[in-house]
């Protein structure tokens, strides 16, 4: 069984990866190893209704071609013996080449959570542009492990500051962060999940920019040591705590997310970038979440990522 598996934050491709009819015959091409027709794929998926008209969406996402009346799947099919090959070769790349990266890292003044992050974010803004549609990868031990670890980045812009997440995919519909929450109330995609169920109750039809305003002032006191005490009712921080950005402890909130510092990141830059350049020109192929997994394992901080599925970080503007 293959999944559909892309780090892609368009609603068009992020909602695929929970697209039955679209896994039904992603799975159904593979099988067949060549092109299909309509009436293929018609005949061996009669559950799949209207796959004439979805298919139409799959085909402007670039996921599928038609050519001539046949349809062919577009991106990297990933078998597990093809998954294990890839990670040998991407660690023997990346161990050869990340003794300066690491050894910055240990200079920092830094915890090993906040190194990942740091790290991922870093790598993020390198290879936006260069990360790949999706891949269809076969249903493994292996990518089970990869699916639990916080590589889904996504962001929210507030009036001073940016709202950073790192999440995992197998979580991803179970709406963890305020991106998720938000992206769920736009989307109506996974309304029974129990996180968002909480959410939604206890905010009601809140307006995004009015939340994230309230909530970048109180945080900024916090984070400059004043004390807001949890005894009041007040729900927007509330929800905070709920998504694990403050905690509670002694009765007030407490800080619970990493403020990035520019000049970290740039050091983080200085010897990343070069990694991901020479990457680029050795393999040349798009940035997918196999590649990130290695350089993370490369690194010793997947352990780390095991104990923490989601990853927040605020930026000023």
């Amino acid at each position: 069984m293959y999944q559909f598996i892309t780090l892609q934050t368009e609603q068009t491709y992020r909602s695929l990866m929970q697209d039955k009819a679209f896994q039904q015959v992603v799975n159904f091409m593979i099988e067949q190893g060549k092109s299909v027709t309509l009436r293929d794929m018609k005949r061996a998926l009669p559950d799949v209704e209207e796959i004439e008209v979805v298919i139409e969406t799959w085909i402007s996402a670039g996921l599928i071609t038609r050519y001539h009346g046949r349809y062919e799947l577009v991106g990297y099919v990933m078998s597990e013996e093809k998954q294990e090959e890839l990670k040998q070769t991407y660690q023997s790349f990346f161990l050869s080449c990340v003794e300066k990266l690491n050894a910055k890292c240990r200079q920092l003044d830094l915890s090993t959570k906040d190194v990942a992050f740091y790290l991922l974010y870093a790598l993020h803004q390198k290879i936006q542009g260069n990360i790949a549609l999706g891949q269809y990868v076969e249903d493994t031990p292996a990518l089970a492990k990869i699916k639990q670890l916080p590589f889904y980045f996504q962001q929210l812009t507030g009036k001073k500051t940016e709202w950073l997440s790192f999440e995992n995919l197998t979580n991803l519909a179970e709406c963890v962060s305020l991106p998720s929450f938000f992206y769920e109330e736009t989307y109506r995609e996974n309304t029974r999940a129990p996180q968002f169920l909480l959410l939604e109750k206890r905010l009601g039809d809140v307006n995004e920019s009015y939340f994230l305003t309230y909530a970048e002032r109180k945080l900024r006191r916090i984070e400059k040591g004043r004390i807001i005490s949890s005894d009041t009712l007040d729900i927007f921080l509330d929800a905070l705590v709920t998504l694990g950005y403050l905690t509670i402890e002694a009765r007030h909130y407490k800080l619970n997310v990493l403020s990035v510092e520019e000049h970290v990141l740039e050091e983080i830059h200085q010897e990343l970038d070069p990694i991901i350049e020479l990457f680029d020109e050795t393999f040349n192929r798009p940035w997918e979440i196999v590649v990130i997994y290695t350089l993370l394992d490369a690194m010793d901080l997947v352990d780390t990522l095991e104990h923490y599925p989601t990853l927040f970080g605020l930026k000023p503007l």
